[in-house]
């Protein structure tokens, strides 16, 4: 199946119950006057295909909304201040990821994490699968060393699905705010004296 498709299926099932009722309608129009039974049936299948391509939509979790489950995980994790939380999202082979966030986390403050963009593209046919995921966050706290409230903060991720998926690289990505039209308000340290 391709990526479109999928996506339509599983990601948009609104879109093609919006198409089957289309139908729907424009096949009732056609019956109404004829009382044809070959546009009955055609009638019934649409209504019945509809219907199932809508509950199996409902059943398939898609990798785009699992990445869109673990972003969520981790910004409810970030509010909580729970460290172990952070951790268990990111990548155990992700070594130096790991210790940069056991070491920075707990000096700062977040009491507002809001994800104001975000663009998914998973790499199906790569073994194991990964996913790359740029997003816009809006902070609002405080960074250990730094006075300068925080604002939109733009990362690059790379995750990788073995059994769930996890990130392996975190990264600062300016160019997704300027292709947005906007400037990163990354707070400055103090210069030590």
């Amino acid at each position: 199946m391709t990526a479109y498709a999928s996506e339509l299926l599983f990601e948009r099932p609104w879109a093609l119950l919006g198409w089957g009722l289309a139908l729907v309608v424009v096949l009732a129009a056609v019956w109404w006057p004829t009382r044809s039974r070959l546009v009955a049936r055609a009638l019934g299948a649409v209504v019945l295909l509809t219907a199932a391509v809508i509950g199996v939509s409902w059943f398939v979790v898609t990798d785009r909304e699992q990445i869109t489950a673990l972003i969520e995980r981790g910004r409810q994790a970030v509010l909580a201040r729970d460290l172990p939380g952070v951790l268990s999202l990111i990548d155990l082979e992700a070594a130096a990821l790991r210790r940069e966030v056991s070491r920075e986390f707990p000096r700062g403050r977040v009491e507002e994490l809001a994800v104001t963009s975000e663009r998914i593209v998973v790499q199906p046919n790569r073994q194991p699968r990964t996913a790359t995921v740029r997003l816009i966050v809006r902070l609002r706290g405080k960074l250990a060393g730094s006075e300068a409230p925080l604002g939109l903060f733009p990362l690059a991720l790379e995750l990788r699905k073995s059994d769930n998926w996890l990130v392996r690289v975190a990264d600062f990505d300016a160019h997704a705010l300027r292709e947005m039209g906007q400037q990163p308000q990354v707070p400055r340290r103090p210069r030590p004296k």
